[in-house]
């Protein structure tokens, strides 16, 4: 089994900001693999559920605030009872240029709120993490206006290219591992 969390704010207010680039992967993954999504109140997440290639894979939009998503994380990993092995976070990335890509095992959070409070849940920095880069902002713009900001022109389009190419990245971390996805995946 298969657990894939795409890292966002919710509701409406937050859609299409640079922080929302994982729930937006998640869900253009599951509308390419014509999933519904269920409300889990308990966990407080929306999970879309498939089996590919004999595996069972969830997917999983958490309905709390990005720098709640430990607690939802690891509900959902003791629910399922799924291995650290077996988690993918996808998130977005300031230390990468817009639209680059990259899948990481292990690594500190750089300043990410939502990968530090996951981390803290799950007591451990050894999961797997594909990054979405949305660039860092020039001063004076705070990073967090950053974040939640939307992106607009060229950064727009190599962001949202980026979201989509993700669900091919994550259909291969599901086929082949993280090792061989990595060195397709993160080049550039």
């Amino acid at each position: 089994m298969k657990l894939i969390i795409g890292l966002g704010n919710p509701g409406k207010d937050y859609a299409g900001t640079r922080h929302n680039v994982g729930a937006r992967a998640v869900e253009l993954l599951a509308e390419k693999l014509e999933l519904t999504w269920k409300l889990d109140k308990k966990r407080q997440t929306e999970v879309a559920s498939t089996i590919i290639d004999d595996v069972t894979v969830v997917l999983a939009k958490p309905a709390v605030f990005m720098n709640e998503s430990g607690e939802t994380a690891q509900a959902l990993m003791h629910f399922y009872k799924i291995n650290l092995d077996d988690l993918l976070v996808i998130h977005d990335e300031m230390d990468f240029p817009a639209g680059k890509i990259a899948f990481l095992t292990q690594g500190g959070p750089a300043g990410h709120k939502g990968i530090a409070n996951i981390q803290a849940r799950l007591n451990s920095e050894a999961f797997n993490r594909l990054r979405v880069g949305i660039d860092r902002p020039a001063p004076p713009i705070k990073t967090e206006d950053w974040a939640l900001g939307r992106p607009a022109g060229e950064d727009k389009e190599k962001i949202n290219d980026a979201v989509r190419v993700a669900g091919d990245a994550v259909l291969d971390w599901i086929a082949d591992g993280i090792a061989k996805t990595a060195s397709t995946w993160n080049r550039g």
